[in-house]
């Protein structure tokens, strides 16, 4: 197994929150899988990175989106 990719995206709804950690893997045969970490599963490192990885995440996600006109 190798990591290949880690994001933060945090979920919410009507009166809950959940902060968890995306990590992608790729298997030996090159095959990706997402996987879910929670933020019980997460050490202090992650947790401290999460607000800025949030972040990153997100204003990638609307660059990408605006450079393929969704």
């Amino acid at each position: 197994m190798t990591l290949s990719s880690a994001y933060a995206e945090r979920a919410l709804g009507p009166g809950w929150v959940n902060s968890p950690l995306w990590v992608i893997v790729r298997n030996g045969t090159g095959e990706l899988r997402e996987e879910c970490l929670q933020p019980d599963e997460q050490n202090e490192q992650m947790i401290q990175l999460y607000l800025i990885s949030e972040s990153v995440h997100r204003a990638m996600c609307a660059a990408v989106n605006k450079a393929i006109g969704r």
